[in-house]
């Protein structure tokens, strides 16, 4: 579980796991989208698959997450 915090931190999401559906302005979705991205795929092969699993759950994520996650 720390690995995971770690990478998470690592790519600036520290700051968003309490808060994650909080939007801080402008773009700032996309750069967390993006974040959210890189981070799954610097853990693994199974968080990856995990990414690509929510990129077809249009309910549950906003469009930015999808459209970041669809390219894992």
């Amino acid at each position: 579980m720390g690995e995971v915090i770690s990478i998470a931190v690592r790519h600036g999401l520290g700051s968003r796991l309490r808060g994650f559906g909080r939007d801080d302005g402008f773009g700032q979705e996309a750069k967390t989208a993006r974040a959210l991205r890189h981070a799954l795929d610097e853990a693994g092969v199974t968080f990856v698959k995990l990414g690509q699993m929510l990129s077809t759950q249009r309910d549950l994520l906003p469009e930015a997450f999808i459209k970041e996650l669809e390219l894992l």
